[in-house]
């Protein structure tokens, strides 16, 4: 019998029902299958592939979701959930510069803070750390700083949340530490406690700056 025969109902229509079923029990492996079904069937519906590498993203699979959501960005260049997801990917697997390269697409589509704040960690992964302070700079001076927030993860797999003007300071301050300017890391450390005195990974930077002072 064929799955088009089950029940009287499309393959489509049981496709989709598996993909919201397996949504709402948390069965993403399931739901990235039915999409996959789908847009076998479908090969000019890209938005099939587009959730696939969203959720390949969310669940960590990265390697498929850089490799599907390149695909998708062929046809729609401008899609911002794929363009994140992708970057995030090529992130966490160490492919820095493409990252970058995506997240100021990102940022010269829609200014987003998360897309600035990204650029500058990169650049400072990538020893880049004159562009990477001029980058803290623009996002200290946005206004949006001081009332959008920015998820940390912490010791106790908890997320904090932070002002991004606390977080760019804190980065300046790393990147300080990282030119062995240790009076303006302190500085900067500093400048993220005022702005958000229980910022955890500032009170730890401060901590150990200060360790390391002493000796």
């Amino acid at each position: 019998m064929s799955l088009s025969s089950f029940n009287g109902i499309t393959n489509d229509t049981l496709y989709l029902r598996m993909y919201h079923n397996a949504i709402k029990y948390g069965d993403y492996r399931l739901a990235i299958n039915s999409m996959q079904a789908l847009y076998a069937m479908h090969p000019d519906s890209i938005k099939f592939l587009d959730s696939v590498c969203i959720m390949c993203s969310e669940i960590q699979e990265y390697a498929q979701c850089i490799l599907t959501g390149n695909q998708v960005l062929k046809t729609m260049p401008d899609d911002i959930p794929t363009i994140e997801a992708v970057a995030l990917s090529n992130q966490h697997v160490g492919r820095y510069e493409e990252a970058l390269g995506l997240f100021q697409v990102e940022y010269e589509k829609n200014k987003s803070m998360y897309a600035c704040y990204q650029i500058a960690v990169l650049q400072f992964s990538l020893q880049q750390n004159g562009k990477a302070q001029a980058t803290l700079d623009r996002l200290i001076s946005d206004k949006r700083a001081m009332t959008n927030k920015i998820g940390f993860s912490t010791s106790n797999n908890s997320t904090q949340q932070v002002f991004y003007k606390a977080a760019a300071e804190n980065l300046m301050g790393v990147i300080y530490k990282d030119l062995k300017d240790l009076a303006k890391a302190k500085s900067s450390f500093e400048a993220a406690l005022s702005i958000q005195p229980d910022f955890i990974l500032a009170k730890n930077n401060l901590e150990a700056l200060e360790k390391k002072g002493e000796k």
